[in-house]
């Protein structure tokens, strides 16, 4: 089995490194005072992307998906 990343929108596989994909990274609440202190809050992978077409694609069914459960009316 060869270790890789997946484009979460398209499912585009590459073995690592990956060069050039997009990680959509979150960055948490500091997990202690030394944490918060020194500025290392922990960061989670949210997503992994192999091109900018693939954010923009999911970032905009991410925006009609929360709208719509928020029940605003799609445009």
């Amino acid at each position: 089995m060869t270790a890789g990343v997946q484009c979460d929108h398209c499912r585009r596989f590459a073995p690592m490194p990956a060069n050039g994909w997009l990680h959509l990274l979150q960055q948490g609440e500091p997990s202690s005072f030394l944490a918060a202190f020194t500025g290392s809050p922990e960061v989670s992978a949210v997503a992994t992307f192999c091109s900018m077409p693939c954010v923009a694609q999911y970032a905009m069914a991410r925006a009609l998906i929360e709208g719509n459960m928020a029940g605003e009316a799609p445009s």
